[in-house]
């Protein structure tokens, strides 16, 4: 059988930290100035990606919808229980507020872990969310 992959940390950069929610009060993240520390395995090294359990649900505040669509790129990192251990913002289209309400959004949502070799294991990934403005 192939060598188990090593645990990497994920790339360094500076994504600013995600901001926080207004509208609906996400439950505390874990860890909200750093990266988790290490074992996170890469997306890369799973033979198995984590599912989302519960469903993407941003909810957003008065007057947010008024926009004209766009997307946020993300990174999750993902305990081995498959819970959001942190949540930051790479890229965005949207204004602050849909930005927000889509980070509160993850942080409430559940997980079926990462595996790899059928083994749960905590996890990085990179993720893309695409509004269209119909969806509001």
């Amino acid at each position: 059988p192939p060598a188990a992959p090593r645990p990497q940390a994920p790339p360094d950069g500076a994504p600013h930290a995600a901001p926080a929610a207004t509208a609906a009060p996400a439950p505390p993240l874990r860890d909200t100035t750093a990266a988790p520390a290490p074992p996170y395995f890469p997306s890369k090294a799973l033979s198995r990606l984590p599912e989302a359990l519960t469903e993407f649900v941003p909810i957003l505040p008065d007057g947010a919808a008024a926009h004209v669509g766009g997307r946020l790129e993300l990174r999750l990192w993902l305990d081995r229980d498959g819970r959001i251990d942190r949540v930051v913002l790479l890229r965005t289209q949207l204004p602050d507020a849909v930005d927000a309400a889509a980070l509160a959004a993850f942080a409430r949502m559940r997980f079926r872990p990462a595996e790899i070799q059928g083994v749960p294991v905590a996890a990085w990934l990179d993720t893309v969310v695409e509004f269209a403005a119909a969806e509001f």
